[in-house]
């Protein structure tokens, strides 16, 4: 496992990213997207769920639309009083996944997507709350960022970009191999894994790729091609898509079965 370090400043990194799209959709448009494909396919009507670190709303928004049993907890105050303004029926709280307000054993599947991996220090800790409030032989589903080519052309843009800033942690990445091993450390079963895939990230990164047209970005949180990329974005689009799938991915995705060690 390998830190990745950035120049950039994370709390103004988020500030703005939140400015920028704001909350989320009500509903995702494509749902073979990261994160809804894998939720919907491991979570049932019939669990009781809960996401850590929801952020925008997109997964708690689409899951409460349609009849689940979903309850959130987001670090961010301003991001959960602005979703609360736009939908008050929502079960969210303001809440530390290090220190999660609820019993053992609430929920059935539990939900964490680009959370953990940036938790420098604190990581293990996070595991293992998101295992306690999770029942035996519950769904934990995590997405982490890989170690690969796509992360050495992040570092390197980010280098000629913005020289001027000082390096700050982002977030550990590792081999699906590597955080396999990781995750089995604490009892975790994994039962299926999926790269994630993403326009987002050739868009927010290499900006030269970027198409003339506008791009929607509310609408690309919940909608694939609303990334509007020029004639040359397209061609790398589709080898990122179709051939260089593990290599140039922006994390993975790993649903566990979460046994407990008693």
């Amino acid at each position: 496992m390998r830190a990745l370090y950035l120049r950039y400043n994370r709390k103004k990194f988020w500030e703005n990213y939140w400015k920028e799209f704001g909350v989320d959709m009500e509903e995702f448009i494509d749902l073979n997207m990261y994160p809804i494909e894998m939720t919907l396919k491991y979570v049932k009507k019939t669990d009781k769920i809960l996401e850590c670190g929801f952020g925008g709303g997109r997964v708690i928004r689409h899951l409460s639309k349609y009849g689940y049993d979903v309850e959130g907890i987001e670090y961010d105050s301003k991001i959960v009083e602005e979703l609360k303004k736009v939908d008050n029926s929502l079960k969210i709280y303001q809440g530390d996944i290090l220190n999660l307000a609820f019993e053992d054993n609430r929920f059935d599947a539990t939900l964490c997507f680009g959370v953990i991996g940036g938790l420098y220090d604190k990581m293990a800790r996070a595991i293992q709350e998101l295992q306690r409030v999770t029942k035996n032989n519950g769904i934990i589903i995590i997405s982490v960022m890989l170690d690969n080519i796509a992360r050495t052309i992040q570092k390197i843009l980010n280098s000629l970009f913005n020289k001027n800033q000082k390096k700050e942690f982002y977030a550990w990445m590792d081999t699906e191999e590597g955080w396999n091993n990781y995750f089995k450390s604490f009892g975790l079963q994994i039962i299926d894994s999926k790269e994630i895939i993403s326009r987002y990230n050739i868009y927010y990164w290499a900006k030269f790729l970027r198409s003339s047209q506008k791009s929607n970005l509310k609408l690309a949180r919940v909608k694939e091609d609303a990334y509007k990329l020029n004639p040359i974005g397209e061609i790398f689009w589709l080898i990122h898509k179709y051939v260089l799938k593990k290599q140039l991915a922006a994390g993975i995705s790993f649903v566990f079965k979460n046994f407990k060690n008693y």
